[in-house]
């Protein structure tokens, strides 16, 4: 059985180690992780330049502000949205945004397909409408499941991407690995 000391000694531990990580330029980091920064925020990150996360997907919208937050820098984001999370969470993304928004933040890569529920494309649209220097953006379908999203999504998004003179826009359609390495493999790009 744990202890309120001992959790307090945890997090202790845990901090100091974020603190020791504040000069790295590139990071990859795991849900437990974003879990805690959530809970307890970390100092800024200021030589962070890459950043590859594991987020869970009905957390990403609360969480993605406070991340970017911690890194004014951040010039490439990668994220790994997973379903799984204990948290019930607001799907709406936060109006003030992350000072890497307005300055830094040039590329966003989506690495797992699109879900039914489409948050990833919520994100999609928030750093296409408040990324000033965005520059590429890339998403992924499954095409193996033949799951339908709303008609005309992916298309509003062609256009907003044009809008927002993105140099790269893709779609790559994945097809699920078979076990005992699950994952994707890209099938064809689709440039816009």
């Amino acid at each position: 059985m744990s202890t309120m000391s001992d959790y307090l000694s945890e997090t202790k531990i845990i901090c100091n180690l974020v603190k020791d990580f504040s000069g790295v330029k590139d990071w990859t980091i795991s849900w437990k992780t974003l879990e805690f920064i959530y809970i307890y925020p970390i100092p800024k990150l200021h030589d962070l330049t890459r950043l590859r996360a594991a987020m869970c997907l009905n957390a990403s919208p609360k969480l993605m502000p406070i991340v970017l937050e911690s890194c004014p820098n951040l010039k490439h984001l990668k994220l790994e949205l997973v379903i799984d999370s204990p948290y019930a969470v607001s799907t709406r993304l936060s109006t003030v945004l992350p000072r890497c928004l307005l300055s830094s933040l040039e590329s966003v890569e989506m690495e797992t397909p699109v879900t039914e529920i489409a948050t990833e494309l919520s994100l999609a649209r928030y750093f296409m409408k408040n990324s000033k220097k965005l520059e590429k953006l890339v998403l992924r379908l499954d095409e193996s499941t033949g799951e339908q999203h709303k008609p005309g999504v992916l298309e509003r998004l062609v256009k907003y991407s044009r809008r927002c003179k993105l140099s790269q826009f893709e779609v790559l359609p994945v097809v699920p690995t078979p076990s005992p390495w699950p994952g994707y493999v890209h099938v064809k790009s689709n440039r816009f």
